[in-house]
């Protein structure tokens, strides 16, 4: 009921927020929505940097240098370590989402880290990635990535539902995304509805994805593509 209500509001949001993005842009502040898989309310730090768009980050290419810079190098993106000696990997990642909410690699980054790691504790900052996504939503609503993102990690996390309704928003805002075609087909197979998964995988293939995982799972239900 928690996540029903939580996805209510973001839909709420998605429908009216859109001409709250630059006013959110402007105030300086960040701010954290929705509730946690729990319930709860999440809460988060303030941005001290930003926030920026990371679609636009042609226009805020020094800003993004600076954060990405001091924040979110290649051994936080692989997960081994802080961007520098004395940094944690988890306020690295959590910093770099503070000043650039929708940063698609971060926000990748922060999926595998919780799927790979999982939750250390109530205390540990990354562990309500939730509240990371809801925020990111809030922010860019029309961010198709978001959606996508997100309903990977929902689909990860064996929360079905949750992870249709959000791969179907993204499928809206990007129609053409080759990739939303994929990994919708293959929640659609865990779901059992093999049907349409063969639809999805058949405009994904016909765009020459490389990868073969939807194919291999539909062929060992016994579908052709």
């Amino acid at each position: 009921m928690r996540l029903a209500r939580t996805l209510q509001l973001l839909t709420i949001c998605v429908a009216a927020c859109s001409s709250y993005q630059s006013a959110y842009a402007n105030t300086g502040k960040g701010k954290w929505v929705g509730e946690d898989f729990r319930g709860i309310p999440c809460t988060g730090t303030g941005v001290g940097y930003g926030p920026y768009d990371y679609r636009e980050r042609g226009r805020y290419w020094q800003e993004l240098s600076l954060v990405e810079g001091a924040h979110f190098n290649e051994n936080v993106e692989r997960l081994i370590g802080g961007a520098k000696q004395k940094h944690n990997m988890t306020g690295d990642i959590d910093y770099t989402l503070r000043a650039f909410p929708n940063h698609h690699r971060a926000l990748n980054t922060l999926i595998r880290y919780r799927v790979e790691r999982g939750s250390k504790g109530e205390e540990e900052p990354l562990s309500k990635t939730e509240c990371y996504f809801q925020r990111a939503i809030h922010f860019a609503p029309d961010d198709g990535t978001i959606y996508l993102l997100y309903a990977i990690l929902l689909h990860k996390l064996d929360k079905f539902d949750a992870s249709l309704k959000f791969y179907r928003h993204a499928e809206k805002l990007q129609p053409k995304n080759v990739e939303v075609k994929y990994n919708l087909g293959l929640l659609l197979v865990d779901m059992n509805r093999y049907d349409e998964a063969v639809k999805y995988a058949r405009e994904a293939y016909a765009k020459r994805f490389p990868l073969q995982g939807l194919k291999n799972k539909l062929k060992r239900k016994g579908y052709k593509l």
